[in-house]
């Protein structure tokens, strides 16, 4: 899932505000529990894989992710948002900010608001993830691409 779906899902999870497939909506203490469940600062360790590669072109980084293009799915290689924090906070930058004010991409802006989640800026052949632990939370784009862990999971997706 790219950070700015990711985004979006936090958001939702939070306004308790979800309906499913038959429109009928979600509980919002049920919501709550999903939201805490992604989030919060506890054992056991839990995290997502965002889908962000970051590289350089001519000295400028740039992310390749997928997105829906026209109802399709594309692999997509753009410049990245001019406006992306592009410094480490340990600790850090609020969750809520930044899930209330994303860049286009998903990622926090320069002026994202102080908080306790831990943040790696982007850097060059470098993935993205997201995790929560018992000592911290942190959205890290610094990740090692041929990293993998066999707890981290997926989201479950169903076409409609």
């Amino acid at each position: 899932m790219n950070p700015s779906y990711f985004v979006e899902k936090l958001k939702l999870l939070k306004s308790g505000e979800a309906f499913n497939r038959n429109g009928n909506k979600h509980d919002h203490k049920r919501l709550e529990l999903a939201f805490k469940e992604i989030t919060e600062v506890r054992n056991p360790w839990r995290a997502e894989w965002l889908n962000h590669r970051y590289s350089k072109q001519d000295s400028r980084l740039q992310v390749t992710y997928h997105k829906f293009v026209n109802g399709k799915l594309e692999k997509v290689t753009e410049p990245l948002n001019e406006d992306t924090l592009m410094q480490d906070r340990a600790p850090g930058i609020s969750l809520d900010d930044w899930i209330e004010n994303p860049t286009s991409q998903g990622l926090p802006r320069k002026s994202v608001k102080e908080g306790s989640l831990y943040f790696w800026h982007p850097r060059e052949n470098r993935v993205a993830r997201f995790g929560a632990g018992a000592g911290r939370s942190d959205l890290g784009c610094d990740g090692g691409p041929m990293g993998s862990y066999s707890v981290v999971g997926v989201a479950v997706a169903r076409k409609k």
